[in-house]
């Protein structure tokens, strides 16, 4: 892969574990030259290229779980404002597996626990079909299920959980993205994203103040769920735990909750 903007491009080796390194700020450009770096989950890092009114091209970049502090104060945040624009320009293929977090364009971690981390891995892809199921029983709930779509958080946060309910119907939502006040909860099928789900994702929407987060773990088969957001702390002040047999009540709008068995939403 060449370089953007004349800087070097570094040599990728999986392999390889080095400090990142700014290469060239000038008037119309910040040029970010990244190493290639693992984080034990194969996770790497690749070059970006901003223009002072936004992105002008930018190569995949994929964020680990966990910043090295190493390379924090090197990587470049943007808006989601600036990551729609990537989109529209055809930087990013519309509907490819990316999310923005704290102002990073984060890989959908869909594996399994080492893993291939650019698989679908067929357990999660089991979890999303049984969440596909249930969106049936909303129909008269006054909210819908939203699949794998992206939440407007923050203006640097754009999560796109596995599944959501969101108040109202799909066709309110024909102008613009479902932002916090719409959210009723959101579930996210966790094996190798497990870390990043139960962190930052977990901070990301206490913080944002969504009711109820709920997270498949597909490592133990079980289901943590999150209640009682605490947005000032950035955490949830209930955390139970559901497995086997035992039920759960969804987050619906009014106050209303939908009961469904663990085994209803996690693969066995």
């Amino acid at each position: 892969m060449g370089g953007i903007g004349g800087g070097k491009t570094e040599n990728r080796n999986p392999n390889a574990s080095a400090p990142s390194q700014i290469g060239k700020i000038s008037q119309n450009s910040i040029f970010l030259s990244v190493k290639i770096v693992t984080d034990g989950a194969g996770a790497f890092y690749d070059i970006l290229s901003f223009a002072a009114y936004g992105v002008t091209r930018m190569t995949a970049l994929a964020i680990p779980s966990t910043i090295p502090a190493t390379l924090a104060p090197s990587l470049l945040r943007i808006t989601a404002d600036q990551y729609h624009t990537m989109i529209d320009d055809g930087i990013i293929p519309d509907g490819a597996p990316y999310e923005l977090l704290d102002g990073f364009i984060v890989h959908k971690d869909r594996a399994r626990l080492g893993g291939n981390p650019a698989s679908h891995d067929p357990i999660h892809v089991l979890a999303v079909k049984l969440l596909t199921r249930l969106a049936a029983r909303l129909d008269d709930k006054s909210c819908h299920m939203q699949l794998q779509l992206p939440i407007a958080l923050t203006p640097l946060y754009e999560p796109e959980p596995d599944a959501a309910i969101i108040r109202g119907t799909p066709d309110d939502y024909r102008e613009r993205l479902a932002t916090p006040a719409d959210v009723c909860c959101v579930i996210e099928a966790a094996h190798s994203s497990l870390a990043r789900d139960q962190e930052t994702k977990l901070a990301a929407y206490a913080a944002a103040g969504i009711p109820q987060y709920i997270i498949l773990n597909l490592q133990t088969n079980s289901v943590q769920i999150h209640t009682h957001p605490d947005p000032a702390a950035a955490t949830y002040r209930t955390q139970t735990t559901a497995t086997g047999g035992q039920a759960l009540a969804l987050q619906l709008p009014n106050d209303q909750h939908l009961t469904v068995l663990v085994s209803d939403i996690l693969p066995r």
